[in-house]
């Protein structure tokens, strides 16, 4: 798998995200559905934003106070686990392949994903995060 790409799942799936205090997300209410833009859009945006004071920040308007992963966890599990057993299972049929084998980078980096999204699971079970959501 191309370093670019395994770089780029690990990016999405493990992005901060905007990051919020619990009480502004409660008493926040979503007006108008916010826009996504590259750096150099948001540097325009801003830049517009600080010229008309009135404007509402944008970036507030997706955060979470768990962060990406875990929010998206307890919203919807399926759309985050499911695509990611899927690409897991793509090593089965890769499971006796020698260690020298071109497909043992791939495999190493699916392992590695695997265990990184489970540590991330049991840190946040025993820190106790989602049962005091």
């Amino acid at each position: 798998m191309n370093e670019d790409l395994q770089g780029l799942l690990l990016a999405v799936l493990f992005e901060g995200g905007a990051w919020i205090r619990e009480e502004t997300l409660a008493e926040q209410q979503i007006q108008e559905i916010p826009l996504r833009r590259r750096h150099q859009e948001a540097a325009s945006a801003a830049s517009t934003t600080a010229a008309a004071a009135r404007t509402k920040d944008e970036t507030a308007t997706l955060g979470s106070h768990r962060g990406l992963l875990l929010n998206e966890l307890l919203h919807a599990p399926s759309a985050v686990m499911d695509p990611l057993f899927t690409i897991l299972r793509t090593i089965e049929d890769l499971q006796n392949t020698s260690v020298y084998a071109s497909d043992a980078a791939y495999m190493t980096f699916l392992i590695k994903l695997a265990v990184d999204v489970e540590a991330f699971l049991t840190y946040v079970c025993f820190q106790g995060s989602l049962s005091s959501s």
